[in-house]
């Protein structure tokens, strides 16, 4: 979809046209049979970026805990860390 936007790869994910990641997980979950939890998102929000921002743009404060994980390599955890259970 980057290129038929013209735009690198970064440059697209980075966008509002980046919640097609939003819509391939939302087509994800449901090829697995399951329901529920979808992202709310109309298809054209992929390569319209007026469709995603009037979506996804708002006043909310978010944190991304996910990119934020710590994998200590002494300490406690360290063997969680070790046995591959860790981030």
């Amino acid at each position: 979809m980057a290129k038929r936007l013209g735009l690198g790869r970064r440059t697209f994910l980075t966008s509002a046209c980046g919640a097609a990641t939003l819509l391939a997980f939302n087509k994800a979950h449901a090829a697995a049979g399951r329901r529920g939890g979808r992202f709310a998102l109309p298809d054209e929000a992929a390569l319209e970026p007026a469709a995603a921002e009037q979506v996804l743009t708002g006043d909310e404060f978010i944190v991304d805990m996910q990119t934020h994980c710590v994998a200590p390599s002494t300490g406690p955890r360290a063997r969680t860390a070790r046995a591959g259970h860790g981030c």
